[in-house]
């Protein structure tokens, strides 16, 4: 769903209150209104990044009419932002790219696609956390005053040597291979998984219809006093 439709009855308010049922009727329109906007607005910045959300807002509309309000989202990254997006084939996409080459041999379009990966050391080059680093660190210094203070009081003289340790910190890499798209590829590969929509549409409409009665009673309330 992207749109919410807020619309008030109006035939048992007019008997209740005759002509004052106008006022009331537009009253509870612009309280409504701007309610659901206020929900919209919050739950979708709760639930997107800084740069959706600006999609999100972008392609908000809000139409008012003499007994209703409409909201909706136009534009296909404001609507799927809303609603998600089902998985869909990237291959067609990325064989019409302008990075893909041609075959010399069948003329038919390919692309390579570089793809990372993160590599460790092993056995003596182990990759260690910083908390680890830390630990031998203090376990070295200490190790090294120990030493330094039995040299001492045996008599002897010169620094300690600094105690040697069998922890190599190597920095993580990283290795790239290539994989190749192309009309031979599996038909089952380079399928993006979809979007789930973040659905705040769905959830204002339930919420305004819900809250529309008593919205519109105690403005009658107030204003027949």
């Amino acid at each position: 769903m992207t749109t919410i439709k807020v619309k008030l009855d109006t035939k048992d308010l007019t008997k209740t209150c005759g002509r004052v049922s106008v006022n009331i009727l537009d009253a509870a329109l612009n309280a409504l209104s701007e309610s659901a906007r206020h929900k919209l607005f919050k739950k979708a910045s709760e639930k997107l990044s800084i740069e959706q959300y600006k999609r999100f807002e972008s392609g908000f509309e809000m139409e008012r009419g003499p007994h209703s309000v409409v909201m909706r989202l136009t534009g296909d990254e404001a609507v799927n932002t809303e609603t998600g997006v089902a998985p869909y084939d990237l291959k067609p996409g990325m064989l019409k790219s302008k990075k893909a080459k041609r075959s010399k041999k069948t003329k038919d379009p390919y692309m390579d696609v570089p793809m990372s990966h993160r590599t460790s050391q092993r056995g003596h080059g182990t990759l260690v956390p910083s908390n680890m680093r830390q630990a031998v660190q203090k376990a070295a210094k200490e190790a090294k005053q120990e030493n330094a203070a039995m040299r001492i009081f045996k008599g002897g003289k010169g620094k300690a040597s600094t105690p040697q340790t069998d922890m190599v910190v190597k920095p993580e890499g990283t290795a790239q291979t290539f994989r190749r798209v192309s009309k031979n590829s599996d038909p089952s590969s380079w399928i993006h998984p979809g979007t789930k929509g973040i659905g705040v549409f769905t959830e204002v409409a339930q919420e305004i219809e819900q809250e529309k009665g008593q919205v519109i009673a105690d403005i009658a309330a107030e204003m027949t006093k």
